[in-house]
């Protein structure tokens, strides 16, 4: 049963290991990085060396980490059993992405929580895309009100100048001494 177990765990890691679009790694009660798959280095910009025994506040942004986010995120996993975040973070380099975030509590065979599983996908291009077509929206809309503007105003000035034509006309007939004239 233990070599089976050992070759199940050795499977696991090839796994966890080898999906590369996913940062996978494990965070103690404290919020500090345990373990560190290679989609997470390759996400992050880390080595699992630089990372592990560091707090998660170091993948928000500044000011969101001193405003307490993590630790609220960490909570609410651990209260709720699950946390899903949106948001910025920050990579080793400095740059952002934008990630999807499931933080799920950890508890071990006798039910004891002893950490979070974190889960991070890169979102970035999905947002920049919906932003995209968000503004395309906002453009065609704009370019269909200025449209139904513009014949708004042509059909009210036909209309105008027809209906002062027409009222001439009227005046002239009206004025006039008789029908030939």
């Amino acid at each position: 049963a233990r070599h089976d177990a050992e070759i199940a765990e050795g499977r696991f890691r090839l796994l966890v290991d080898g999906v590369r679009d996913y940062a996978f790694y494990m965070v103690d009660r404290a919020g500090r990085v345990e373990s560190w798959n290679a989609g997470a280095e390759r996400l992050e910009g880390y080595t699992a060396d630089e990372v592990v025994g560091q707090h998660v506040a170091l993948f928000y942004p500044p000011d969101e980490a001193r405003q307490g986010a993590p630790g609220r995120a960490l909570d609410r996993a651990a209260t709720e059993g699950r946390a899903v975040e949106e948001g910025w973070r920050i990579r080793k380099d400095g740059s952002r992405f934008w990630a999807e975030v499931l933080i799920t509590a950890v508890r071990d065979a006798q039910n004891r929580f002893i950490g979070y599983s974190m889960v991070t996908h890169d979102l970035t291009e999905r947002r920049r895309h919906a932003e995209v077509r968000a503004r395309l929206r906002e453009q065609v809309t704009a370019a269909q009100e200025d449209e139904q503007r513009r014949l708004a105003r042509e059909l009210h000035d036909e209309t105008g100048q027809s209906l002062t034509s027409l009222l001439v006309g009227l005046r002239t007939l009206a004025d006039a001494p008789s029908l030939a004239a």
